[in-house]
């Protein structure tokens, strides 16, 4: 991750948002965010990697790490972070951070505030 080292805090900050974005989500329990957590195939080691060493050095806390195999074969590595004070400053670059409709309709979600990136334009 050398070449991360000359990155300022804001640029890191981006990084994980964007992470969060593509294959992570933050879990929030009565709408307040508790974890951001990364979930890939097993092939995404180096996305944890990423997340890892974005976590300690943003907030100075390691992720935690596990492998979950699906009843159908399939394993994914997922990655957490617990620290809720970190995660509420992802949301200076966007108000939402819901990539799919969950338990909504495709409509509602579609009708709903969509995440963005519009956030890396100042780069």
């Amino acid at each position: 991750m050398n070449e991360l080292a000359h990155l300022k805090k804001e640029q890191l900050l981006k990084l994980l948002a964007v992470l969060a974005l593509s294959d992570g989500h933050i879990y929030k329990k009565n709408n307040i965010p508790l974890s951001l957590r990364l979930l890939t195939s097993i092939e995404g080691e180096s996305q944890h990697e990423l997340f890892n060493y974005l976590c300690l050095k943003l907030f100075d806390k390691n992720t935690r790490r596990r492998t979950l195999l699906t009843s159908d074969g399939k394993t994914f590595l997922i990655s957490t972070l617990y620290h809720r004070e970190g995660i509420l400053q992802l949301y200076s670059f966007n108000s939402n951070y819901k990539t799919s409709p969950g338990k909504q309709s495709p409509t509602e979600y579609l009708n709903s505030l969509q995440p963005s990136l519009r956030f890396l334009r100042d780069e």
